[in-house]
């Protein structure tokens, strides 16, 4: 037919839909995004490659947060941050973000340890995290909750 692999896959991921950004935004906020939205948005952005937003990367290391796949976003983070294309983002706000990322998941790990009936001793040991550390955070998860 004359036509290149490429050409025709190019096609294709042209034809997708572009994600709506305020759609996934309401979706996380109410907790009812998908595994698929969330790759799909993933593909989408490594699709548009240097042209991305800052705020779509946000949204993207959000969706990671919230479904509790932040090692995933700590790794989509430090794509960024060593691509040099990507330097127009700011490499101090992405390694903020990374921080961020980090921190979130200690409390998440913490919280599921707590949840299982772990006693702070027995979370420190786990997390390698000292135990004053590690009661502060609690102390946070619980005033969370109050709330």
């Amino acid at each position: 037919m004359g036509v290149s692999i490429s050409t025709v896959c190019v096609k294709l991921r042209q034809m997708k839909s572009k994600p709506n950004y305020r759609q996934l935004k309401q979706k996380l906020k109410e907790h009812t995004i998908t595994r698929d939205e969330i790759d799909d948005y993933r593909d989408y952005l490594d699709d548009k490659y240097n042209k991305i937003e800052l705020k779509e990367v946000i949204l993207m290391s959000n969706m990671y947060i919230k479904t509790k796949r932040t090692a995933e976003a700590i790794a989509f983070l430090n794509i960024l941050i060593r691509n040099e294309d990507m330097e127009y983002l700011g490499k101090e706000k992405l390694i903020e973000a990374i921080n961020e990322t980090k921190r979130i998941e200690k409390i998440q790990r913490i919280r599921n340890l707590l949840r299982a009936n772990k006693t702070t001793a027995e979370i420190a040991e786990i997390t390698g995290l000292k135990e004053i550390e590690v009661i502060r955070i609690r102390n946070e998860i619980q005033a969370d909750r109050e709330m």
